[in-house]
């Protein structure tokens, strides 16, 4: 080609090194959180490249030839494709090629890895080993279970709501934390009714286990009690301040 914007000679050059900074860059825009943003662009710019701009559709993931690739809901964000697969989960990927290589990136956000593969050959983006790898490393245990979602304030406020909840068996004690929905849903007799028909058969609990944050509102947990476990989640309403709109009690034994 001649020289110019697509030939590395007046275009873009890099290396795997180098390319290996700027994937550890865009996966660190994840998991959403507060702290300082160290740029160039802010975190929430960079989790832009996965907001799609029409309806999702099914496509199929890249597999060996002669085989077919699982299922997956598949969006077109800005410049990367969102692919919702079976096995990895939440994925970013594109793939890349002009005159003399190809290229392939796959994104793991929720995991905090990046795998991606460079070829010299023109327009042959090594796509399906790229796909193959995350593969057999999710299989083997290797890609880890993701990013701790960190306990808000917010949150910790409202789980301790709940404990004092289950206690009194009475959503009252927390009148003042409770969304304007909670006793509009089902109101505090008969809220108070399920409690203390968990309560019946769990006994008393130690509510003071931590939390397991699933976003920055919302969390699941498992006490332990007399007779038996209680495992439960709990919603905050999207206000200022936030409001517990949904609590789950189940009573799990032995």
């Amino acid at each position: 080609m001649a020289h110019g914007a697509f030939g590395a000679m007046g275009g873009m050059q890099t290396s795997a090194n180098d390319y290996a900074k700027w994937v550890a860059f865009l996966l660190s825009a994840w998991p959403p959180r507060d702290g300082e943003d160290a740029g160039p662009v802010r975190r929430a710019t960079v989790r832009e490249l996965a907001q799609g701009s029409n309806f999702p559709r099914i496509g199929r993931r890249y597999a060996p030839n002669g085989t077919e690739g699982s299922l997956q809901a598949l969006n077109y964000g800005m410049g990367l494709q969102v692919r919702i697969d079976s096995d990895l989960g939440f994925t970013l990927s594109h793939s890349g090629g002009y005159p003399g290589y190809g290229s392939h990136m796959l994104l793991l956000p929720d995991r905090g890895i990046g795998i991606f593969a460079f070829a010299n050959r023109t327009y042959k983006a090594p796509t399906v080993p790229v796909w193959q790898a995350a593969l057999l490393l999710e299989r083997a245990g290797l890609l880890g279970m993701g990013h701790a979602v960190p306990v808000s304030d917010a949150l910790a406020v409202g789980y301790r709501a709940a404990g004092a909840i289950y206690a009194a068996a009475d959503v009252n004690v927390a009148a003042d934390l409770l969304a304007m929905n909670f006793l509009m849903d089902r109101d505090a007799a008969l809220r108070a009714r399920d409690i203390r028909a968990v309560r019946e058969q769990a006994g008393d609990c130690d509510t003071s286990v931590p939390i397991a944050a699933t976003g920055a509102l919302s969390g699941t947990f498992a006490w332990r009690c007399e007779h038996g476990r209680v495992s439960g989640s709990l919603l905050l309403a999207p206000t200022r301040p936030s409001g517990i709109q949904e609590l789950v009690l189940e009573a799990v034994n032995p």
